[in-house]
């Protein structure tokens, strides 16, 4: 299994990930809270990092990164058939990547309470539990 990952700004492969039914309802692609939030119009704003993943070529996720300040928020999301231990080292491997351009080593994210395999997820990738309330639960994960 062969994997690549690189920075774009490409609305067919991003909306083609973010529109999958599996995916959209877990995402946080519009303010509906500050905390971890993308709005797509804003993928040129500098602070906003997308990578596409493919796996044997083939479009497997996208992880969004939102810089503030010295950390990032992160929105990540594979298609079904692309979860599970190869993800984890593949997001792994984003992260260093994102880590070595941009020095940020300290990251955020928030999980819906209903999501527990993306909480699993956060988990495998180094992310601690920070607090949680109804609806959402906070991780976050310092990296180096």
């Amino acid at each position: 299994m062969t994997h690549a990952f690189w920075e774009t700004t490409h609305a067919h492969a991003i909306r083609k990930v973010v529109m999958h039914p599996d995916v959209k309802p877990f995402l946080f692609l519009e303010d509906v809270n500050p905390y971890a939030s993308i709005n797509l119009q804003e993928l040129k704003n500098k602070s906003i990092t997308v990578y596409q993943l493919r796996v044997d070529n083939k479009l497997a996720g996208i992880v969004f990164f939102k810089a503030v300040g010295r950390s990032a928020n992160i929105d990540a999301a594979f298609l079904p058939e692309f979860r599970g231990k190869n993800a984890k080292k593949f997001a792994n491997e984003l992260f260093n990547s994102y880590i070595q351009k941009t020095k940020i080593k300290f990251f955020t994210a928030k999980i819906r309470v209903t999501n527990k395999r993306s909480l699993v997820f956060a988990r495998w990738c180094g992310f601690k539990v920070d607090c949680k309330d109804s609806d959402y639960i906070y991780v976050s994960k310092h990296h180096g």
